[in-house]
């Protein structure tokens, strides 16, 4: 049964200032799955990477109370 929710715990990082963007390492199998879905498509790699990511962020469960780290 596959899960709708993508689940995560913290790990503070700074946002980039790079307006070009930055360079992210995938693993192996990502990077395979990547072609396969930019072979079925006429977007780029990158627009498809930036898409997923914005899916899995709509669509992110914290694997902890967001509010209780607030306070």
């Amino acid at each position: 049964m596959a899960k709708d929710k993508f689940i995560l715990m913290p790990i503070k990082r700074p946002y980039t200032e790079n307006k070009k963007g930055e360079v992210v390492r995938v693993s192996k199998g990502a990077y395979n799955t990547l072609v396969d879905m930019a072979n079925e498509s006429t977007m780029s790699m990158s627009q498809i990477a930036s898409k997923a990511i914005m899916f899995a962020f709509e669509h992110l469960e914290y694997g902890y109370d967001k509010e209780e780290e607030n306070e």
